[in-house]
């Protein structure tokens, strides 16, 4: 459908489109392919609608690919201190400041610092209804850089807080999030059966933010719960998860086969114990 849109539909669509296609290849492990498509569409908005997108979340995009699927945080680095330079946070109208986002993804490349000096500048603009605004995405923000720093109660504390809004009610931002960031938390501790536990029900629920986080944390979730149930000695299970993850890698970047390649031996170890 993606591809037919991009074609075919009216420009706003087909700019739509283009960004679902980038998606689709992330997820799939086509990381060139998404950045490709990912380039097009943020220079179709741009070129078609006059829709420039912010540079904070044009750099999350590439920092999420390199550090958390590449594995190449130097380079995740370099691009968060380049939009840092040419773009200070406090040079954007409020209205359109999105620099949080360089707080997330210094936390992902575990520079904490720079996480949190983005942040605190951020906040300083804020007044009481904006606060309230951005409840949801500011707890996330300190929830991943409590993980970058190794403080697992108080990254899950803040996860939790951001599964409401600031009137404490349920959120409708990313309700996958929650279980998500929660898991990776425990899996870092390490905390196995709390960590197997919160990144199945990831991988499992219905919810909103899918079409977002998939894309990024979906393989890498699935290949670690093949070896979280590998190690708990339920063969059924981790076959089930690698195989999930080899099916949706199978076609991934070259840069990513060994992954697959790993997952397919644990596949045929497994089946070879079980016969």
């Amino acid at each position: 459908m993606a591809r037919v849109d991009v074609d075919t539909a009216e420009p706003r669509h087909a700019v739509d489109a283009q960004g679902a296609l980038a998606r689709i290849a992330v997820l799939r492990g086509r990381l060139k392919e998404g950045e490709r498509r990912f380039a097009q569409m943020v220079d179709q908005r741009a070129r078609l609608m006059g829709d420039t997108m912010s540079p904070y979340e044009v750099t999350a995009f590439y920092v999420t690919v390199d550090a958390g699927l590449r594995g190449d945080v130097p380079r995740a680095r370099a691009i968060l201190d380049s939009t840092l330079r040419a773009k200070p946070p406090a040079a954007e109208p409020l209205p359109r400041d999105r620099s949080l986002w360089l707080s997330v993804g210094y936390a992902q490349t575990g520079d904490t610092a720079k996480a949190r000096s983005v942040m605190s500048q951020y906040e300083a603009r804020l007044d009481t209804l904006e606060r309230r605004r951005q409840w949801v995405f500011l707890a996330r923000v300190r929830g991943l850089i409590g993980l970058a720093e190794g403080r697992t109660d108080s990254a899950v504390a803040q996860f939790r807080r951001g599964d409401n809004d600031a009137d404490g009610l349920p959120t409708y931002n990313c309700s996958a999030c929650t279980p998500l960031f929660i898991g990776q938390a425990y899996d870092r501790s390490p905390q196995p059966d709390s960590a197997r536990k919160y990144l199945t029900q990831y991988v499992e629920m219905a919810g909103t933010g899918h079409e977002f986080v998939d894309r990024y944390y979906l393989a890498p979730a699935l290949f670690r719960l093949g070896e979280l149930y590998e190690n708990a000695g339920d063969a059924k299970r981790a076959t089930e998860y690698y195989g999930r993850f080899v099916d949706l890698w199978k076609n991934a970047d070259a840069e990513l086969q060994p992954r697959v390649a790993e997952a397919r031996k644990r596949i045929d170890h497994l089946n070879r114990s079980k016969g």
